[in-house]
């Protein structure tokens, strides 16, 4: 009787527990389609590729510091949905800036610079890892490795403590300072940019691309994760074909 009593109280707990899994998978969906209805060209492919590049960068980190499967999966369930929605903030941008076919004036560059700081002002408070992993992602996935990405630590310090975290636990947009996920992101970020075609520019030859991650780290990007990222290069490439502004391509196109 004691383990019957027991049994229907976990069963309870674990029903609210899916329950509330359930509800924010929906909701993480709906604020990815709202950022892809906003540039439907680019953003939602875009922070698919994102996510999964960011996600296969991560295991392999993972693995060469001793995390097991189990942890290493627990972690991914928070790295996928704070890559995908890194670029929230966009949705704040003006389409005069956000779709421009050109290249950006220094002023719109600026205005443009403003979106992760717009996405973090749209989250709540943070009270649970996947808040706090998606508001890190977000704040910080321009932030670089040598501390001359933005925004600033002032305004990261300022909306963290706004979400509820206290300033001497907000880390400086630099170094192990920026979040392991965040440092993931970046470099997924500016792989997928470069990879891809945009308005104002063809896709860089996979070769120039590697070369340029490489010859990155230690200033734009966390020289461990840019070490992995070439050194799995091939990898990283078939991650970045599996999603087309047109949808997810199948394996057998692949």
């Amino acid at each position: 009787e004691d383990d019957q009593k027991m049994a229907r109280q976990f069963a309870n707990l674990a029903a609210v527990g899916l329950e509330r899994s359930q509800r924010q998978e929906t909701w993480i969906e709906r604020l990815m389609k709202t950022a892809e209805m906003r540039d439907p060209k680019e953003t939602g492919a875009h922070v698919k590729r994102v996510a999964e590049v960011s996600a296969r960068l991560f295991a392999h980190w993972a693995g060469g510091h001793g995390l097991s499967v189990e942890e290493t999966d627990l972690k991914l369930d928070l790295l996928r949905p704070a890559a995908k929605l890194h670029d929230l903030g966009k949705v704040g941008i003006e389409d005069s800036i956000l779709k421009a076919e050109r290249r950006l004036t220094d002023e719109e560059r600026a205005v443009m610079q403003r979106h992760p700081v717009i996405g973090a002002e749209t989250r709540a408070r943070l009270e649970s890892s996947l808040d706090e992993a998606i508001a890190e992602g977000i704040l910080y996935h321009q932030a670089k490795w040598d501390g001359s990405g933005y925004p600033s630590h002032e305004a990261i310090v300022r909306i963290m403590n706004a979400l509820g975290r206290p300033s001497e636990l907000v880390g400086p947009p630099r170094g192990e300072g920026i979040p392991l996920f965040a440092r993931c992101v970046a470099l997924a970020d500016v792989f997928d940019a470069l990879m891809s075609k945009r308005a104002y520019k063809e896709p860089w030859p996979r070769e120039k691309v590697r070369d340029t991650i490489a010859h990155a780290a230690g200033t734009h990007f966390d020289p461990e994760l840019a070490a992995l990222f070439v050194q799995h290069f091939d990898e990283m490439c078939e991650a970045h074909q599996m999603f087309t502004e047109e949808g997810p391509v199948p394996s057998a196109a692949r």
